[in-house]
């Protein structure tokens, strides 16, 4: 079973050495306390860090492909007919 990770995770985008975004929520709003300008920010991640948010980059792209068998008839049932 994969690891419960950010690298493993459909949210994580890596950008620099072992760091990432977490994408699974909006950017929050930071105020720069020099400029006193509020800029928005990601969450940034340590690839081996893990939340309870998890969701599997893998899972997900092997249920992609599924459906997109699905859809195109490449997925039939013992009868031979298309699911």
């Amino acid at each position: 079973m994969e690891e419960k990770k950010c690298k493993n995770c459909m949210f994580y985008k890596k950008t620099i050495y072992s760091k990432g975004e977490c994408f699974r929520y909006p950017p929050q709003l930071v105020l720069d306390p020099e400029t006193g300008s509020a800029n928005p920010a990601r969450p940034m991640m340590e690839e081996d860090d893990f939340c309870g948010e998890f969701k599997s980059e893998k899972l997900i792209q092997e249920i992609g492909d599924l459906i997109m068998k699905a859809f195109s008839g490449d997925i039939g049932g013992e009868d031979g007919r298309s699911v």
